[in-house]
């Protein structure tokens, strides 16, 4: 009895096959991380455009506007300084800050969607939180005169591939700044209305 091996032109073709599969398995992992990429960028650009609209039709920031509850009684208001209060970056449900409220005033105006009674920060597509405020107390916060979106424990790849197309190429400068990389990730990455 003789025995049969695999021929050159077999194993060639073996190869080429576990070849295509894992180019076709990298391409997939590579676009489906250049679209959370994007998600997360158009989602800064869809909650700035909330913001400004609700700055544009009732004069005050969200979460800052100290007519709201006259808008809407019972809804919480801020202290109408001009000013969101940044104290809780990332917030829960029934938290009553400023940066909190953003929420709830921008979903009682119909600007973004969810219960306007919640005031928990909504996700991104990294799967972690969004919060909105005044930066003053961010490092380098002197240089926030406008209110930040900023977006927790987001890829440091993608943090510096967002501000390398959409700002200055450089994290720590320019209106999209990364704070406290931890790992491969940033704990904040911040785009200044």
């Amino acid at each position: 009895m003789q025995e049969r091996g695999f021929t050159l032109v077999e194993l060639a073709i073996v190869l080429v096959i576990i070849g295509i599969i894992l180019g076709i398995i990298l391409k997939g992992k590579e676009i489906v991380h250049n679209a959370r990429t994007k998600a997360l960028y158009n989602e800064y650009r869809e909650i700035s455009a909330a913001m400004i609209t609700y700055l544009d039709r009732y004069k005050k920031w969200p979460g800052d506007d100290d007519e709201a509850d006259d808008r809407w009684p019972g809804m919480p208001a801020g202290d109408g300084d001009g000013v969101i209060g940044f104290s809780v970056q990332y917030c829960d449900t029934g938290s009553t800050h400023e940066s909190c409220l953003v929420w709830r005033h921008l979903r009682m105006a119909n600007l973004i969607t969810g219960d306007a009674s919640d005031s928990e920060s909504p996700t991104h597509p990294f799967g972690f939180r969004i919060g909105v405020g005044h930066g003053h107390s961010l490092p380098g916060g002197g240089g926030w005169p406008r209110p930040l979106v900023c977006f927790e424990w987001v890829p440091a790849e993608v943090a510096e591939d967002i501000d390398r197309k959409y700002d200055d190429g450089n994290v720590s400068t320019g209106d999209i700044r990364a704070f406290n990389l931890s790992g491969d990730n940033y704990q904040s990455l911040c785009f200044e209305i």
